[in-house]
Parts: structure tokens; C-alpha cells; sequence
């Protein structure tokens, strides 16, 4: 059960986190999830693996995905241990919500 005005928190999805049946396991429950794009960013494969990552181009790619939104902190831990076999970091970007850009972050490649 959620705790009366706990702090939650949002992130960009764009790869296997944006399945249900991924999501649940990691958080106990799917989380309110809204389409978004984010500019400036490319998505691709990583050599030798089966998951996708996004890398910021600063050009005009852009890459669909999935805004978690009320994450509480502990789930935020669970998504950024998941995303740690893939992913090191979190990094910012502005998701484009049906035209209305706000700040949130996704996982990319450290390095």
C-alpha cells in the first residue's frame, strides 16, 4: 500500500521495461504509463546483446517509448537495478507528451 502524499518520481521507458509483464515483477504492480517521445536521442541494439539502448545524438533522431509515472523511491531502485545489467546511469531528457515537453530521465550505456 502507498503511503498518503509519498514522493514519487517518473522515467522514460523504451525497451523491455515497457512490457507488463516485465514491469510488474520488478515494482509488484503496472504502474500509470503514458506514450512519449524523446528528441535528440537514437535508439539501437548493444553488440552481443538482445536489448535495446538510447544514445543522445544531439541531432534530430528521436525515440518512442513509455513515461512510468508515481514511481516511489523504492521502485525506482528496483527499475535501476534491473536497467544496471544494461545500463549505468540515468540520464536527463525532455519527453514529448501528446506536444508538451517535460524533464524526466531514461537509462542509457555508461562508458
Amino acid at each position: 500500500m502507498r503511503a498518503v502524499n509519498a514522493p514519487t518520481t517518473s522515467l522514460f521507458v523504451y525497451g523491455t521495461l515497457m512490457a507488463e509483464e516485465v514491469l510488474r515483477p520488478l515494482v509488484g504492480r503496472v504502474p500509470v504509463r503514458r506514450v512519449g517521445t524523446i528528441f535528440g536521442f537514437s535508439r539501437g541494439c548493444v553488440r552481443g546483446e538482445a536489448f535495446p539502448a538510447v544514445l543522445r545524438t544531439g541531432a534530430d533522431d528521436q525515440v518512442e517509448g513509455l513515461l512510468i509515472e508515481d514511481l516511489l523511491p523504492r521502485e525506482l531502485r528496483a527499475l535501476d537495478y534491473y536497467a544496471s545489467r544494461r545500463h549505468s546511469n540515468r540520464e536527463p531528457c525532455d519527453v514529448n507528451l501528446q506536444g508538451r515537453f517535460t524533464p524526466h530521465e531514461t537509462h542509457h550505456p555508461g562508458g
